[in-house]
């Protein structure tokens, strides 16, 4: 179950001023605020988000007005609150069947969440839906429920009015107090490094009026970017806001359009569940105009993308991305996590590269965080920091502060949150993180109706990082989202430094991350310690936190000072590999060695150095590595005499043993026992440790017996099931701790005891103890305390009992009223309701009198389950009460006043700036020699911030006063107090307190195992790591998968691509096209064939070679040739880069590709003269029996035959003799047969007719399947094949599908014409409009192709979307449609 933490926000509503109010007075770094301390109840009344499990089955319907989802403890829930409307939130999402696992920045792994099961409930707006949420909450079908929060867009000052361009210029020049420069001073497009180079790069000055007043852009190096890339339009940029102007002059031909929506036809084309969404959708009004009705949303786009170069108002930083206009905002500025995350999702389906989010809230949304991290497997997440002034590390503004987003400050502001850990290191455990710092301040941008303004602010800074990291995309598209992160954020100096970022090369950074120590070896005794004699291996585990790393290596040393006599080490280098950018690697396959000495001291401690280093690096890493060596003796068999253990050896029950009756085992101060195997006492034990000097037992195992066992100053650590089963055993100042199990004593007495974080499935104590009295018990979980009645000479008293949970209550039963011994036992807190103690059945029980953590009886009730919540049970009487605990009991915490008030029982004024007072109270007098760590957060483990400005202790040491100053990023909302480390005059260390104590400040709010795809010329290369061996003990191999885009947003079915089971943990695909897009993941084989689930899913887009280059040796010669016959005669050549090799650009490999290819080698003839065509001439190939002949009207400098037959595996073909011609033949299996005459001269045979060869041995029905000519250009001839008799010209006309489709560079048309005819191909697109025309003139009967480049009439590059290709004549009319992506 997901814990909802609820967070304090508010929603600074947009203020409206006349144009006169509005720019009097500005201040500097002014923004509208925000202030997360006033209210936590921001969130739309009567609404709840709910998320099921995945496996639960759903179905909704209505009953008498009351809405269900079919899940029947679910529907007792809705129908008691009544809940009206259930409506799902995600239209088109489906349970996931692989899903994928992503790795954050951070070394995060992110499984992509499914969305299917997500629901907004709706119900009445008098309800408390807190009710309803908790009670959700506790049902096992719920992942979580949560309120739908609400957000706002991170409002921004206007310096300037509405302004039109020209108004403009005259504003800047009567207000020169407002800076249009670069107020850090820092210089930018310096010389910056690449590789063993530095240069000076150019910088680009669009012709855009107002370009000069830009100086976030020159500031963030992006006019040297400009020189090398202006993007282009394959990068689309969300903006979730309040709508965009797509109409304004600068932005209207960069809006997004919608490929598979045919406008205004009231259909909804592409299935997504929005009809006519041509260019976005507004949420708002739910229709497909989102138009921008506030001007955040237009500034905002501007910024990121406007158009550039075009002579008007302003420059965007990507001069060619599409803007995706999605309207979640109100004009107000408001939204709520429901609408915004179904405007995220459409975002993600529609191909959105970059989301672009300038809102936020101090509210954090756990279902905005599973749509976020759905989107970051396709989208790069970047949202602004806030303009509240105030400290991550105390008011974490979201979503820009989750690890997964990059979240844009502004430096050198009063207005921006900042992260003041810097991008890398979070004091989170969650690692929230501001990354990126980008210019905020008088930011001049586009707003409705045409016109401009100068805003500022963290939401003018964030469209500034989004549109660089498109840009980014599109030099470096194959970057990893972590790889992208990592140069961004090791670039970055007051601003983001694009053009270093785009140049810089990474480096390794490389950190041991955890070690593994075996001792495994023949001769160890395997048992998990470290044992003196025994060889261990040792192995570690190493990341690689950005550059790509060769050779990476571990060693190991004896520390500076360390006695060397104490070890040898046996292998002190060890090569773990390299590691890929943001992988883990380990040397478990090449573990150091280690032999220890034998006559190493018990509890000796050996320091060493562990080195880490790669090929060619600097410097070497060094981590302190300490082993802690055991020297030990066994217990074992039966001991009926008289044995003292003493601390000079480590004591192990690895077999069994007992204690005869006549045996007494004697324990001394600082002995170390570990149980492993049955420890039976049948005699006497006897285990006296010290206040300074414990006895330590541990282990799987426990003692049991009918002996007597007596033991003082004793840890019991980590045992499971059980500790001691006899009833004559005794405790005193013992210490449980992590224990698990059904139960932990059979036991008579248990005085001054601490049992702390442990678990008993049935009881504490299973036993009627004589006394139990002044033991410490807290956060602990158990179905009750003890077994068994209490009587008359029983004792329990003087316990504190606290931070009890779940299923855990205090069960007395028979208890006798009249001779009350369950008497002044302090019961301080609980984490649920209903969980200290559970009654009898009966009519009164009564426990008196004790302390209940506090003196509200409302309260005390709330934490008993009596007759009032079941009428069988008796009710239980409390009263007279205890108002404060026995100060007889071990030290507690009593109460905590804050200014006065008390934190508990009282209302306490929200905190604001300035010094507050608190004062925490003991039960007893405490040693002043301890102070006591004071601290408050609102969140676990409420640390954040400690209370120490100053302190004293009262005259009787049981109140410690504290001061503390709140500053405005102190806290955030609801603070709870934390108090550890006191301890009282007897020594004992108070329980830790934070679960009662809480106040308000209104013034400040306090990402498989690694895998990776490298792309190479021609191939993608994959590497991970072999999983621990202790997660698959029987690992046998891997399997390969790939996926393949069928369209924006769907991919084909995973296919194995390995042969044969792999053994390494590195593979090359070979099979691929370059700058296509592939998907990978890989399973783990078992030894029983079985497969694991699958890995995270890795992307690559391979590489090309320069056009002839089929081998992707960097060069073009007859190799290349040669390799391309090898692959049309079906030899599969590796590497083969089949675009290289495509000289003619018809998407087939044939012989127009040779002859292409030895033009290429003897002229360097350039590439136009190779897209496919015919040439002038026609002919005619004749299969006559076995013989093949050829008439031709044009010169001929290539053919190709494909034969088909029964039989051929052992066919020849002879062919005739050609001066200066080669010639090749090979079967494929045993019906194909391919010929190939070639020549490297590119000599020709002359019109006429041929005599070419003929097929030689035994085989049955041969045909002329299919043949090509080529002449001395690579320019096909057209071609008539008759096979024995039957010619292959086409008995009627057709136009077949293109092929590739969807294609992205270039594809292939074929048609087929019966009668000479005159015509044409005309390519439109989606609305009709002529894109391209072919005119094909007077065509002769025969089989056509022609090639589509992707470029209209004019030369230029079309978008992506859905186009229809037509062949046009006066006897033929017939069209197809095709799909271009890029």
């Amino acid at each position: 179950m997901r814990i909802i933490i609820l967070f304090l926000f508010i929603i600074c509503s947009q203020n409206i001023f006349s144009q006169e109010q509005l720019f009097v007075n500005n201040q500097k770094d002014e923004v509208v605020r925000i202030d997360p301390g006033i209210d936590k109840m921001q969130y739309i009344q009567g609404q709840v988000l709910l998320k099921l499990k995945e496996d639960v089955n759903v179905n909704l319907y209505k009953n008498s007005g009351i809405a269900f989802i079919g899940v029947q403890s679910i529907d007792r829930i809705l129908q008691k609150h009544k809940v009206t409307n259930i409506n799902k939130m995600f239209f088109n999402e489906k349970p996931l069947q692989n899903k994928r696992i992503y790795k954050t920045f951070t070394g995060q792994m992110l499984e992509q969440p499914s969305l299917h099961n997500i629901y907004k409930l709706e119900t009445s707006e008098q309800i408390n839906i807190f009710e309803i949420i908790d009670e959700l909450n506790n049902d096992a079908n719920v992942v979580y429920a949560e309120p739908n929060y609400i957000l706002s867009i991170v409002e921004d000052k206007a310096i300037s009015p509405a302004l039109t361009e020209s108004e403009m210029f005259e504003w800047i020049k009567e207000n020169p107090d407002i800076s249009f420069v670069n107020p850090s001073n820092q210089t930018t497009n310096d010389e910056i490094s690449t590789g063993n180079r530095l240069f000076k790069p150019n910088v680009i000055t669009p012709n855009d009026p107002l370009y000069s007043q830009q100086w976030g852009i020159p500031a963030t190096q992006i006019d040297a970017v400009w020189d090398s890339t202006t993007g282009d339009t394959t990068q689309v940029i969300a903006i979730l806001d309040t709508g965009v102007d797509w109409l304004h002059p600068d932005l209207k031909n960069k809006i997004w359009i919608n490929p598979n929506e045919i406008p205004d036809n009231g259909i909804d084309d592409d299935g997504n569940g929005l009809v006519d969404d041509i260019r976005g959708w507004d949420y708002i009004n739910n229709d497909n105009n989102p138009t921008d009705d506030n001007s955040h949303g237009t500034h905002v786009a501007g910024i990121a993308g406007a158009e550039s170069n075009n002579g008007i108002g302003i420059a965007g930083v990507n001069w060619k991305a599409k803007i995706l206009p999605i309207k979640v905002f109100q004009s107000s500025g408001r939204g709520d996590a429901a609408t915004i995350t179904q405007g995220i999702i459409y975002a993600k389906n529609m191909g959105a590269n970059v989301i672009n989010m300038s809102f936020g809230s101090y509210n954090r949304s756990l279902m905005m965080e599973d749509v976020l991290e759905n989107a970051y497997s396709n989208s790069i997440l970047v949202a602004a920091a806030g303009n509240d002034n105030r400290a991550l590390q105390s008011s974490p503004f979201y979503p820009a502060a989750l690890s997964y987003v990059l979240g844009v400050q502004v430096p050198n502001s009063d207005f921006s949150n900042m992260d003041f850990d810097g991008p890398v290191f979070s004091s989170f455990t969650d690692l929230l993180n501001y990354e990126m710092k980008a210019p905020g301040t008088n930011i001049i941008s586009t707003i409705p109706n045409g016109n401009y303004r100068v805003y500022q602010g963290t939401s003018m800074a964030t469209p500034i990082v989004t549109g660089g990291v498109s840009l980014y995309k599109t030099r470096h598209p194959n970057d990893s989202q972590e790889l992208m992160w990592g140069n961004l954020i090791n670039t970055t100096d007051i601003y983001m430094q694009l053009n270093e970022t785009l140049n810089v090369i990474p480096t390794p950074v490389l950190d041991f991350i955890s070690k593994t120590i075996v001792d495994t070896l023949i001769g160890d005794n395997n048992n998990g310690i470290i044992d003196a004699g025994e060889t261990i291996q040792l192995w570690f585990l190493v990341r690689n936190s950005w550059g790509q790393s060769d050779s990476v290596y571990v060693g190991l040393r004896f520390s500076e000072f360390e006695d060397t006599t104490t070890a040898q080490i046996i292998k002190d280098v060890s090569f773990v590999g390299s590691i890929s950018p943001y992988a883990s690697r380990s040397n478990e396959i090449n573990p150091l060695l280690i032999k220890l000495n034998s006559n190493i001291a018990n509890d000796r401690d050996i320091v060493f150095d562990a080195l880490l280093w790669y090929k060619n690096s600097a410097d070497t890493i060094k981590k302190k590595i300490i082993l802690n060596i055991a020297n030990g003796s066994e217990l074992v068999g039966i001991m009926d005499s008289s044995l003292t253990l003493t601390a000079e050896k480590l004591w192990i029950v690895n077999n069994s043993f007992r204690i005869g009756s006549n045996g007494i085992l004697k324990i001394n101060a600082g002995v170390k026992i570990i149980i492993n195997k049955s420890f039976d006492n049948q005699g006497m034990i006897i285990a006296r440790g010290s206040k300074d000097s414990i006895i330590t037992i541990t282990g799987s195992k426990y003692i049991t017996g009918n002996g007597t066992s007596i033991f003082e100053y004793t840890s019991f650590t980590g045992m499971r099931d059980r500790i001691i089963d006899g009833n004559k055993t005794e405790l005193k100042y013992c210490t449980v701790d992590d224990f698990s199990g059904a139960y932990m004593f059979t036991l008579s007495k248990m005085e001054n005891c601490i049992i702390k974080n442990s678990n008993a499935i049935n009881e504490l104590i299973y036993s009627r103890p004589i006394l139990i009295k002044r033991n410490n018990v807290y956060n602990c979980s158990a179905y009750r305390f003890y077994q068994g009645d209490i009587v008359p000479d029983q004792t329990i008293s003087f316990n504190n009992f606290v931070k009890i949970r779940q299923d855990s209550y205090y069960r007395h039963l028979g208890f006798i009223p009249t001779n009350s011994n369950f008497i002044y036992n302090n019961f301080v807190s609980t984490i649920l309701p209903k969980n200290i103690l559970k009654s009898n059945p009966g009519t009164y029980y009564y426990v008196t009198p004790n302390y209940w953590g506090t003196v509200d009886p409302a309260k005390i009730v709330n934490k008993i389950y009596d007759f009032w919540d079941d009428s069988f049970l008796s009710l239980v009487v409390f009263e007279p009460k205890l108002i404060a605990p026995s100060d007889s009991a071990h030290g507690i915490v009593w109460k905590v006043l804050v200014n006065g008030k008390d934190a508990q029982d009282e209302y306490v004024e929200p905190l604001g700036v300035g010094i507050h007072r608190f004062d925490v109270y003991f039960n007893r007098p405490m040693d002043s020699t301890y102070i006591p760590n004071l601290s408050f957060g609102v969140r676990t483990p409420y640390t954040q911030q400690t209370v120490i400005d100053s302190f004293y202790w009262s005259s009787d040491y049981r109140i410690f006063t504290a001061f503390k100053t709140i500053k405005l990023f102190t806290g955030d909302g609801i603070n709870r107090i934390r108090v550890s480390g006191a301890k009282d005059l007897e020594g004992f260390e108070i329980p830790v307190e934070d679960q009662r104590f809480e106040f308000l400040i209104s013034a400040a709010s306090s990402a498989s195992t690694e895998f990776m795809a490298t792309a190479g010329l021609g191939k993608v290369n994959l590497e991970w790591r072999n999983p621990d061996k202790e997660d698959v003990p029987d690992l046998l191999g891997y399997n390969i998968y790939r996926m393949e885009h069928i369209n924006d947003t769907t991919l084909t079915m995973p296919k194995m691509i390995n042969n044969s089971l792999l053994t390494d943990t590195l593979f090359t695909d070979f099979d691929v096209i370059p700058n296509k897009k592939y998907y990978y993941y890989y399973r783990v084989v078992r030894t029983n064939f079985s497969e694991s689930d699958s890995s995270k899913v890795v992307s690559s887009i391979p590489y090309t070679a320069s056009i002839g280059d089929g081998n992707g040796d960097l060069s073009v010669n007859v190799l290349d040739v040669l390799t391309t016959i090898s692959y049309i005669l079906g030899q599969n050549p590796q590497p083969f880069i089949f675009d290289a090799a495509d000289i003619v650009r018809d998407s087939v490999i044939n012989v127009l590709d040779v002859v292409g290819n030895v033009n290429l080698i003897l002229h360097g003839t350039s590439l136009p003269d190779y897209l496919a065509k015919n040439s002038s001439g026609s002919a005619k190939l004749e299969l006559i029996g076995n013989d093949i002949y050829l008439t031709t009207e044009n010169p001929v400098a290539g053919i190709q035959l494909l034969l088909k037959g029964k039989g051929l595996s052992n066919a020849k073909f002879k062919f005739n003799s050609f001066h200066n011609f080669e010639n090749m033949s090979s079967t494929i299996g045993d019906s194909l047969l391919i010929v190939l005459l070639y020549n490297m001269n590119n000599n020709q045979l002359e019109a006429g007719k041929y005599y070419i060869g003929s097929v030689e041995g035994n085989f049955n029905a041969l045909n002329l399947n299919n043949a090509v000519l080529s002449d001395n250009k690579g320019a096909e001839i057209n071609l008539n094949i008759i096979d024995n008799g039957v010619s292959s010209i086409p008995s009627d006309f057709y136009l077949e599908q293109n092929y590739p489709n969807p294609f992205n560079l270039s594809t292939t048309i074929q048609y087929g014409i019966p009668n000479k005819t005159n015509g044409k191909i005309v390519i439109y697109n989606i609305l009709g409009q002529k894109i391209k025309t072919f005119e094909l003139g007077d065509i002769e009967p025969g089989k056509y192709k022609l090639v589509w480049d992707g470029k209209n009439n004019y030369g230029s590059v079309v978008a992506s979307g859905v186009y229809i290709f037509r062949f046009e004549s006066q006897k033929f009319t017939l069209a197809k449609k095709m799909m271009l992506i890029k």
